[in-house]
C-alpha cells in the first residue's frame, strides 16, 4: 500500500486521495491499472465501505488466497475512496450519526450550492445529450454544471485517467443492487463493447445476483454527462476503450444499517476482484459440466471445461488442470496447457475419471479445477463433486402434506392450481398476481444439521412469472439458522414450463447444524405477475470421501510345513498375500493385501482398501503353499468394517475342503515351491536339488523354515505329490 497520492483540491481546499496498492508501490510498475473510487455522491458511503473492504481483503491474504496474491503481484490498483469529500464532509457536520442526504459537490453557484458531479463529465455531446438526463437548473440535485469538467473534482478524474494507462474503473454508487455499463447518453443505442460488457456484467453478477444493464433497463431513468461515457470513451489514449461500470449496492438505501455494511461489502468481494483481473489476461470459465450426475462405483466420466480469456491483454503460458486429492479418484491427465489465448478466445479441456468400485454410494468425490496463467500463477479455482448414488434426504417435501415445514412472512401457501408431482405446489400470491413492493419469503422453520454429510444439494422444480429485470425470485441459505442469508440463485422473467434445479450448495451450508433455505419473491412498485410456484423441495447431501478407508481382515491361518504341532505354533512369521475374489465367474481380483501370519497366534491383518461392500472369496497365497480359496459362497464384507475368518478351524473353511489335519489345526497344503498349483516332480526336483548343494535362507524350497533345504522338506514335497494336492478352486 502507498503513500497517498493526491489528485487535486477541491473548492473548499480539501486534497482528493488516492492510493496505489500493488506489490512494491512506491512507484509505478508498468502492470495493468484499475482505477476504483467512490463518494462521487456524497451520500453513498456504502460505496466506499466495500472499497476499504476489498483493499483490507487483499492485503490479508496476500499469503493465503492465491487469487489475492495473483491481483497484487500482476495487476496495479488504484483506490480514491471519496471523490467529493466536500459533500461528504458537509454531510458528516449536518448529520454527524449518518443520514445526510446531500449529493452534489459544495460549489457556490450564486444562489444555490452543488453540482452533479456523475453529469459533469465529457465530452460535449455527451454532456449536451438529447435525452434530458441532467438538470441545468441549479437547485436541481442532478445539476450538471456550466460546462463540461467544470469543477474540480471532475478535472482531478479527468487528468488521472489522461496521465496513466487504465484498463478498468469502478465507479461505486448505491443503491438498488444494481451493475451498470455504457451507453448513458445514447441509452439505450449501446456500445460497440456491448457484447463484452454484457459478458462481464454477467460474470460480476453471478454471485451477488445484481441487476446488469444500461441506466434505462437498471435505475430506469435517463444520464448524460456521467463518468462511464467519458472513461469508456478514453479520448486521450487512441485506439483504447476503458471498461467502466458502476456498481449500485444494496437495498435499504442509502445509509444502510450497520449491520448491513459487511454483508453488503462480502457481495461486492468477486466484482471487485473481477475487475482487477480483466484489467490484463484472465483465463475464466464459461462452463464446467460433468457428464451426468450420479455415478455408479467403477463407472467412468468427463469433465468438460470451456474457458475463455476474458481479460483485455493476451494469457501467456495457460494451464488448465484438474486434480482430486480423493484415493478413489483416478484422473489419467490431470493437466492440458496452451501457449497463448488472445483476449476473448475460447478453448476447452475434456478431463476423464474413474470412479473406483470401491466407493460407496451417497459419497462425494471432489475435483479441483484451477486455472494458471504464467505457468503457475492461479487465476481461478473451484471445486466440482462426482456423486455415487442419490444421496442421503435430509429434506423432502412435494407440498402433499400441507405447509407445516415452512414459515411465511407474507402470503405464500399451497396451491392445487400448479403442480409438478399430483396434486399441490407452493405459491407467493396463491388468490392471484402478487403486490407491488412485496417481499415475500417461504422459510424452512426447522433448521436442518448436516455436519456428518456436507456436501449438500437443493433440488426443486419451479416456474415463474414475474417482471424481466425488475421482480426476482431469490433462492438463499443461512448457515446460522437465519440469522444471515446468502442468494446462491435467482430467477426473473416468464419460464412456464415445469424445471428441475439442482443446485450445489456446499459452500453456502458451510457443514452446519443448523441450515435453513428461503424461496423470496421481491418485486418493485411497477408491473405484477403470477408470480413462482415450486415443487418437490429436496435436500440431498453427500459424504466426501478423500482419505483411503481400510477395511480390516483378521485372518487366522497355518501352513503345512511350518506348522509344530508339539508347540503348536509355526516355526517363523511369514508373509503371505490375500485377494479379494469375485464370487461369480470368472472369479476376478477385487482387491489385494499382504501381511504377516504370527507365529504364536496364528492371526494376520490384512487391510483393503479397493473393494466396495459384498460377498467375496478370501484367497491365500503363501510362497511354498497351495493357493487356497475361502468355503463356497462367498464371505461377508463390508467397506470400512472388519471382517474374520479362520481357516484353522475346520476343514469346510477351505473351498473343496482342501487343508490337512496336523495336530489340531487344519493347515494349507505346503510344497508347491514353484507355485503352478500342483505339488509334483517339479516341485520334488526342486527341492531335492537344493537339498543336494545345503542351500540355506528365506528360500521357497525351505518348507518347514529352518532356514536350510533337506530332508524334512522332500518328505512334504513326495506326500503331498503322492496323494496329487493341487489347488481347488471353484
Amino acid at each position: 500500500l502507498t503513500v497517498h497520492i493526491c489528485l487535486f483540491s477541491t473548492v473548499e481546499h480539501r486534497q482528493i486521495w488516492t492510493v496505489r496498492v500493488t506489490k512494491n508501490p512506491d512507484s509505478p510498475t508498468g502492470r495493468p491499472e484499475a482505477w476504483y473510487h467512490s463518494l462521487i455522491h456524497a451520500r453513498e458511503p456504502e460505496s466506499m465501505q466495500h472499497m476499504i473492504f476489498y483493499i483490507y481483503w487483499l492485503l490479508e491474504n496476500y499469503n493465503i488466497d492465491p487469487i489475492a496474491a495473483y491481483i497484487l503481484n500482476n495487476r496495479e490498483l488504484y483506490f480514491t475512496p471519496v471523490l467529493n469529500p466536500d459533500g461528504y464532509v458537509y454531510n458528516e457536520t449536518t448529520n454527524p450519526n449518518g443520514g445526510g442526504m446531500w449529493r452534489k459537490n459544495r460549489k457556490f453557484n450564486g444562489s444555490n450550492y452543488g453540482v452533479d458531479l456523475n453529469r459533469n463529465y465529457g465530452i460535449y455531446q455527451y454532456w449536451n445529450s438529447s435525452n434530458n438526463g441532467s438538470s441545468t437548473s441549479t437547485s436541481s440535485s442532478t445539476y450538471r454544471g456550466t460546462s463540461p469538467f467544470s469543477e474540480s473534482e471532475t478535472q482531478a478524474a479527468m487528468n488521472f485517467i489522461n496521465s496513466r494507462n487504465i484498463n478498468s474503473v469502478m465507479g461505486s454508487h448505491t443503491y438498488g443492487n444494481y451493475i451498470i455499463k455504457p451507453w448513458a447518453w445514447s441509452d439505450p443505442s449501446p456500445t460497440p463493447d456491448d457484447a463484452k460488457f454484457n459478458e462481464y456484467l454477467a460474470d460480476m453478477s453471478r454471485y451477488n445476483n445484481y441487476i446488469t444493464g444500461t441506466p434505462l433497463s437498471t435505475v430506469g431513468y435517463a444520464v448524460r454527462g456521467c463518468a462511464d461515457d467519458w472513461y469508456y470513451n478514453d479520448s486521450a489514449h487512441t485506439g483504447h476503450n476503458i471498461i467502466a461500470v458502476t456498481p449500485e449496492t444494496g437495498l435499504t438505501g442509502f445509509w444502510p444499517a450497520q449491520s448491513e455494511i459487511i454483508p453488503l461489502a462480502e457481495s461486492m468481494l468477486f466484482t471487485n476482484q473481477y475487475l482487477a483481473l480483466i484489467s490484463g489476461a484472465y483465463v475464466f470459465p464459461v462452463s464446467s459440466n460433468l457428464n451426468k450426475q450420479i455415478y455408479i462405483p467403477g463407472e467412468s466420466g468427463t469433465l468438460n471445461l470451456i474457458f475463455k480469456n476474458k481479460g483485455q491483454l493476451s494469457a501467456q503460458n495457460v494451464k488448465v488442470e484438474v486434480t482430486s486429492p480423493s484415493f478413489y479418484l483416478n484422473i489419467p491427465i490431470t493437466s492440458f496447457n496452451y501457449s497463448t489465448l488472445s483476449s476473448f478466445q475460447s478453448d476447452s479441456s475434456i478431463f476423464g475419471f474413474t470412479v473406483s468400485p470401491a466407493v460407496p454410494l451417497n459419497s462425494a468425490l471432489p475435483l479441483n479445477i484451477k486455472f494458471r496463467q504464467n505457468d503457475s500463477d492461479i487465476v481461478y479455482q473451484e471445486t466440482k463433486y462426482v456423486l455415487t448414488g442419490n444421496g442421503a434426504l435430509t429434506l423432502s417435501d412435494s407440498a402433499e402434506n400441507g405447509f407445516g415445514k415452512w414459515t411465511t412472512n407474507s402470503g405464500w401457501a399451497v396451491t392445487s392450481s400448479q403442480s409438478h408431482t399430483p396434486n399441490n405446489s407452493f405459491t407467493d400470491s396463491p388468490s392471484g398476481n402478487y403486490s407491488n413492493n412485496t417481499n415475500n419469503s417461504m422459510t424452512l422453520n426447522i433448521p436442518v444439521d448436516i455436519s456428518s454429510v456436507p456436501v449438500t444439494f437443493l433440488n426443486f422444480w419451479h416456474r415463474y412469472n414475474t417482471e424481466a429485470g425488475y421482480d426476482f425470485c431469490y433462492v438463499e441459505v443461512s448457515s446460522n439458522n437465519g440469522s444471515s442469508w446468502q442468494t446462491v440463485k435467482s430467477y426473473n422473467g416468464v419460464m412456464t414450463t415445469w424445471t428441475e434445479q439442482n443446485i450445489d450448495i456446499t459452500s453456502f451450508a458451510n457443514s452446519s447444524s443448523q441450515l435453513k433455505i428461503r424461496f423470496r419473491l421481491q418485486s418493485d412498485q411497477g408491473v405484477v405477475a403470477d408470480g413462482w410456484y415450486i415443487d418437490d423441495i429436496k435436500l440431498k447431501n453427500y459424504s466426501p470421501l478423500i482419505n483411503s478407508v481400510v477395511t480390516n481382515l483378521q485372518l487366522t491361518l497355518a501352513q503345512e510345513g511350518l506348522y509344530n504341532s508339539a508347540q503348536n505354533s509355526l516355526n517363523m512369521n511369514d508373509t503371505v498375500s490375500v485377494y479379494l475374489k469375485s464370487v461369480t465367474s470368472p472369479y476376478q481380483n477385487i482387491d489385494s493385501s499382504r501381511g504377516v501370519i504370527d507365529s504364536l497366534t496364528f492371526t494376520g491383518n490384512f487391510g483393503f482398501r479397493n473393494a466396495p461392500s459384498g460377498n467375496y472369496f478370501i484367497m491365500v497365497k503363501h510362497r511354498n503353499s497351495i493357493e487356497t480359496w475361502s468355503k463356497a459362497g462367498g464371505e461377508e464384507y463390508n467397506f470400512g468394517g472388519t471382517l474374520s475368518y479362520d481357516f484353522t478351524s475346520s476343514v469346510s473353511q477351505a473351498f473343496g475342503d482342501n487343508m490337512i489335519l496336523t495336530g489340531s489345526k487344519y493347515c494349507i497344503y505346503s510344497a508347491d515351491a514353484d507355485q503352478n498349483g500342483f505339488v509334483d516332480i517339479g516341485d520334488g526336483t526342486l527341492i531335492d536339488n537344493d537339498a543336494a548343494i545345503f542351500a540355506g535362507g528365506y528360500i521357497p524350497t525351505d518348507l518347514n523354515g529352518d532356514g536350510i533345504t533337506d530332508v524334512t522338506d522332500a518328505v512334504f514335497a513326495d506326500n503331498n505329490s503322492y496323494n496329487f494336492i493341487s489347488k481347488i478352486v471353484p
